[in-house]
C-alpha cells in the first residue's frame, strides 16, 4: 500500500505500509469520512475505501487490499465526539414559528449563518433542501398542508424540529 488518506481529520500514526492500525477523531458535527487507498500494486484490489457514515463514538473501518493471493487488512478506528452540553443547550433553544405556518417559517436563535436545510415529509421523502441565506427563515408557501421535519446543519451540530403547514 502507498498511501491511506482521511478527510476530514489525520490519520494516527502517519501512514506507513508496515503498520495496520489506525485511528481518527473527528468533531461531533462531521458525520461521514471520506478514505483514500493508493495500492502500490496496479493489479491490487482495494475494498472499503470510499465515504463512510459516522456514528457518534467509535467507528472501526477495514481497508482490504488484496494483491495475487496476498491479503492485508488495514483498520482505522473513527471515534467522532459526542455533542457537548454547550451543543446541546443551543440545539434546545432553536425555536421554529408560527407553527401551524402558512407562507413563511422564521428561525429563532439560530446562530449560525449560510446553514444547509432539509425538509422532509411525515413519510420521510425529502421535498426541499437550501440554505439559510438570511438565517431567519424559510418561505414554505408552496408546501401542501400536513406535518413536515426540518433538518438544519449548523456549526453546532444538527437540528431537527417538526411543524405543520396549514
Amino acid at each position: 500500500m502507498n498511501n491511506i488518506s482521511v478527510s476530514p481529520g489525520t490519520l494516527t500514526p502517519y501512514f506507513n505500509q508496515n503498520i495496520t492500525n489506525y485511528t481518527v477523531e473527528v468533531e461531533n458535527n462531521v458525520t461521514q469520512i471520506t478514505i483514500s487507498a493508493v495500492p502500490s500494486n496496479i493489479n491490487a484490489t482495494v475494498i472499503g475505501a470510499g465515504t463512510i457514515g459516522l456514528n457518534v463514538g467509535a467507528n472501526t473501518i477495514q481497508i482490504t487490499v488484496i494483491i495475487n493471493c496476498n491479503v492485508n487488512i488495514y483498520t482505522i478506528v473513527v471515534t467522532r465526539k459526542a455533542p457537548t452540553a454547550v451543543d446541546n443547550i443551543y440545539t434546545k433553544n432553536v425555536k421554529l414559528y408560527p407553527n401551524p405556518v402558512k407562507n413563511e417559517l422564521y428561525i429563532e436563535n439560530l446562530e449560525s449563518s449560510g446553514c444547509q436545510f432539509i425538509i422532509y415529509s411525515v413519510s420521510g421523502k425529502q421535498i426541499v433542501n437550501g440554505k439559510l441565506l438570511n438565517g431567519k427563515s424559510i418561505n414554505v408557501a408552496h408546501l401542501l398542508s400536513g406535518v413536515y421535519f426540518i433538518k438544519i446543519q449548523t456549526d453546532n451540530g444538527v437540528i431537527t424540529r417538526k411543524f405543520v403547514k396549514e
